[in-house]
């Protein structure tokens, strides 16, 4: 897959909720499982996905010194201009997800984006 150009980014070493740890647990979750990756596959890991979309500014701050360049919180569709790179949207899929039901979750926001005037930006 990393040879087809599938981009595989982090999601912690144990999945803990990140907001409860304490500052040095918190930075060798973000930090070592971004290590392992890149270290498995020789490319540039920069987004997290927060476990459970639990996270905080003290989350948001360790991941950037860290390195990473944003996170993907709770909440679905896709990502405007707007966003903030720490707090993108992003669609849970289970292995019972359909590419029916993905592409519902997706327009849902779309949709949304659109009543708000802001369909230039989906």
């Amino acid at each position: 897959m990393n040879r087809l150009r599938i981009a595989f980014e982090s999601h912690t070493v144990h999945h803990y909720d990140l907001t409860t740890l304490r500052q040095e647990q918190l930075a060798f979750e973000l930090r070592e499982s971004k290590r392992a990756i890149e270290a498995m596959l020789g490319s540039r890991v920069t987004k997290v996905a927060y476990p459970s979309g639990m996270y905080n500014g003290r989350v948001i701050a360790q991941a950037r010194e860290a390195g990473y360049l944003g996170g993907w919180k709770k909440g679905g569709g896709p990502v405007t201009p707007r966003d903030d790179p720490y707090r993108l949207p992003r669609i849970r899929v289970r292995g019972c997800t359909t590419i029916s039901d993905f592409k519902k979750k997706v327009w849902s926001r779309v949709e949304v984006l659109r009543t708000r005037g802001l369909a230039e930006l989906a």
